[in-house]
């Protein structure tokens, strides 16, 4: 297994972690059963995205850009799910298991991410009670990191099947919320330099473990 790094493949495929993650998209655009779910399970990861924002922001603080965000959140969902739809037909209709591939290790690398942005918040003490939004923007937040390396090795990968287009401008409209995030991790969490930093840590080695399921179920 690779250790992690900085390194790229020539074709830019390899994120930092080490994982090549284009043959393992390639193999998927050639099987439309396993490509639909692969494409169901991204809109299920959008669609826990935005139960996450719903259970961590408190309506009295509730922004126009939130609410912005939230509807983001459910037509990336939306989109990949049509996505999934157009590929693989009513199998993927809902998230039942059967309609996800590697669905529960899509599901852990997001409690990963979050339950490490809760135990790392509370262990440095920050105040509790203005913890649970900070915990979202650092979710979000690396989750839409990793969306931006995977996505434009992805989109590529779709336009050769006749399916390009779609993940680009959900990336454009990442780009946008991510710069958004940033700022207010700024203002709102004086030790978010370290605290990234560690965060990306625990990323890293979930997106490895979930990439290293989706190996499985393809080879």
């Amino acid at each position: 297994m690779k250790t992690p790094t900085s390194a790229t493949t020539k074709d830019g495929s390899e994120a930092e972690d080490g994982t090549d993650i284009l043959p393992l998209l390639e193999a998927l655009s050639r099987d439309p059963a396993r490509h639909a779910r692969f494409l169901n399970t991204l809109s299920l990861l959008e669609y826990i995205g935005v139960r996450k924002i719903l259970k961590s922001q408190p309506a009295a603080g509730l922004t126009a850009e939130m609410l912005e965000h939230i509807l983001e959140e459910a037509r990336h969902a939306a989109i990949l799910k049509r996505l999934a739809l157009r590929v693989g037909g009513p199998a993927v209709a809902d998230y039942a298991a059967p309609a996800l591939l590697c669905g529960e290790e899509a599901r852990r690398y997001i409690q990963t991410l979050d339950r490490g942005a809760e135990l790392d918040l509370k262990e440095t003490g920050f105040p509790a009670a203005a913890a649970p939004p900070v915990n979202y923007l650092y979710t979000t937040l690396l989750i839409e990191e990793r969306a931006g390396r995977v996505y434009p090795v992805y989109e590529p990968v779709l336009a050769a099947i006749g399916l390009g287009g779609v993940v680009a401008g959900i990336v454009r409209e990442e780009e946008g919320h991510l710069s958004a995030v940033s700022r207010r991790l700024v203002r709102e969490d004086p030790g978010h330099p370290t605290r990234l930093e560690r965060l990306r840590r625990t990323e890293r080695r979930a997106f490895a473990a979930l990439w290293r399921a989706l190996q499985r179920e393809v080879s």
